[in-house]
């Protein structure tokens, strides 16, 4: 996907434990980089060398014993390189797909990611709009144009994609948080809380969209987008109180703070203040760099 995700509360997912240190890595068994490969291909997290390790040494000890699912993993390799920049080898599990599945859109979808990776954009273009001619609502394809626009640097290009691949798919949060990403690096505020009102109706018990939403009224400034600010800023924390959310604490304290410098006598923003300067130092001892936030 092309948007940014929040890679530790993916990994908190995972039930098998995931070596970050590569030293640990030559000491995996067979059997457990298949279970590594396995669990990655369920719960998704982007840690494309451990992949890629994994990956070739089930290739290179034991391919013939792996069955059906080195067709799984020879996509995952794929991925993995491209992500790791080893576009030869790439190419290569590529073609060891496609002389599986010739028909293959997905396969396909691989293929015009190596050329993206390359910088031939037009080439990558030129595959996914033949995916999409013979299935036009291959969702991934659509992203992955999306992809190649932001990556020439058309964010205008990007934006407008987006604005016709949303009126036919309107429940696409992932669409949603990207268009709000460009927006924002577009500088409109005013559209960007509009893609958020409507991840918020999507996902109304998610911490991350309700702290995004409270950043941009924020960066909006006025009496009213301020207190919609602490609203949301509030509504974040509440929904996740831990240090992993401590920006959004921090937000709700600047976001007091300037409140109060226009109304001084708001006795509900004071009392919120003095609430959340009470829970920030109650955090300093597991986030140090908070007391350098206070001073």
């Amino acid at each position: 996907k092309f948007v940014s995700v929040n890679l530790n509360s993916m990994s908190s997912t995972c039930q098998t434990k995931l070596p970050d240190d590569p030293k640990e890595w030559e000491q995996l068994t067979r059997q457990q980089c298949i279970e590594i490969l396995r669990e990655i291909r369920v719960n998704p997290v982007r840690k494309p060398a451990l992949v890629y390790f994994c990956g070739l040494k089930l290739l290179n000890e034991s391919a013939s014993s792996l069955g059906s699912e080195i067709w799984a993993i020879y996509e995952q390799l794929t991925i993995a390189a491209i992500d790791t920049h080893e576009l030869e080898n790439a190419a290569y599990f590529v073609l060891k797909l496609r002389s599986r599945f010739p028909h293959s859109q997905r396969v396909e979808r691989l293929r015009a990611m190596i050329k993206e990776a390359e910088g031939n954009f037009e080439q990558a273009l030129r595959i996914y709009r033949k995916i999409l001619r013979e299935t036009p609502c291959d969702r991934a394809a659509h992203h992955r144009i999306v992809a190649v626009e932001k990556a020439r640097g058309n964010r205008q290009g990007a934006i407008e994609l987006l604005h016709e691949y949303l009126k036919v798919n309107q429940t696409d949060e992932d669409s949603y948080y990207e268009l709000m990403d460009l927006y924002i690096a577009e500088g409109n505020m005013r559209k960007a809380a509009y893609c958020c009102e409507e991840l918020i109706l999507h996902e109304p018990h998610n911490y991350y969209t309700m702290l995004k939403y409270a950043e941009i009224l924020y960066t909006l400034g006025g009496s009213d987008s301020l207190k919609l600010a602490r609203k949301y800023y509030c509504n974040s924390v509440r929904l996740n109180e831990s240090t992993a959310n401590i920006r959004a604490v921090y937000g709700l304290w600047q976001t007091c703070k300037a409140i109060k410098a226009n109304q001084n006598n708001d006795k509900e923003n004071n009392e919120v203040l003095a609430w959340v300067e009470k829970r920030l130092k109650a955090l300093q001892p597991q986030a140090p760099d908070v007391a350098a936030m206070l001073k």
